[in-house]
């Protein structure tokens, strides 16, 4: 009896593992799903935008708003910037009749690179955008002196598109650094032209090319693997608990009746 007692209970431990092997990458690959849709949704509502057809792009904007209702990309929504919030003001861009086309490109631009930097850790969309507003830098600065205000406005918004997206790959150095140089960029967009907007620029691209995206972790440093390597060898040492306490209880009644049938 005892045997078959304890045939039973490895038979448990190994089904316990297995159900917990396939349900909890089963979870991740669904989550992984979602998040590919909304990264491909937004980049094809950014499209529709640069061609001007807005309703097409209506429509996706709509699935946009659907997917991030979806509980498996919560970690979107509760990221350092909020997604629905993002995804709100592109809205209210595309819905304003006085809003130009760069406008809602830029902020449509903001929410596909703020999904794509979720999705893509290792060279993620926004580094090629932090090229191309160095390249605008170097241009603007070799044209125009001082700095007009149309091309540190047009500077500025291209910058601003891509910060969310760096919220979720910089250490917390850079992103200091980054968002000094925000406010710089504020500052003389609220003063009239003059020499230091060039300095500005040139401190803004310097920071630019310094900084770095963070390494993607390994799988094991990865949350759902530790929450899963915690689960089953959880799950392992209550086992093997339960049936040694088991096994000593049947022990222990087999020693009482033993005594019984002896006296």
């Amino acid at each position: 009896m005892r045997r078959i007692f304890e045939q039973k209970q490895s038979r448990i431990i190994v089904l316990c593992i297995v159900m917990i092997l396939f349900l909890v990458p089963g979870q991740v690959v669904r989550a992984e799903t979602s998040l590919s849709e909304l990264q491909s949704s937004t980049y094809l509502y950014l499209q529709m935008i640069k061609e001007g057809r807005m309703d097409a792009a209506e429509a996706i904007l709509a699935k946009v708003e659907r997917l991030t209702l979806d509980e498996e990309i919560a970690k979107i929504r509760n990221g350092p910037y909020d997604l629905n919030m993002l995804i709100q003001e592109t809205r209210y861009t595309l819905e304003d009749e006085e809003a130009t086309r760069e406008e809602r490109y830029n902020r449509a631009l903001t929410v596909a690179l703020y999904v794509d930097a979720h999705e893509n850790q290792v060279d993620p969309l926004w580094d090629v955008w932090r090229g191309h507003i160095i390249e605008l830098i170097d241009q603007t600065l070799s044209t125009e002196k001082p700095v007009s205000n149309h091309s540190l406005q047009k500077i500025y918004q291209l910058y601003e598109s891509i910060l969310p997206a760096m919220h979720t790959s910089l250490e917390k150095n850079d992103m200091m650094e980054v968002e000094v140089q925000q406010y710089a960029l504020l500052k003389q967009l609220a003063e009239r032209p003059n020499e230091n907007r060039a300095q500005v620029l040139l401190e803004l691209a310097n920071v630019l090319e310094n900084i770095q995206p963070q390494e993607k972790k390994g799988l094991t440093e990865e949350p759902e693997f530790i929450w899963l390597m915690w689960t089953v060898g959880g799950l392992i040492v209550i086992t093997l608990i339960y049936v040694g306490w088991r096994k000593y209880r049947g022990e222990s009644e087999q020693e009482v009746k033993s005594r019984e049938r002896d006296s």
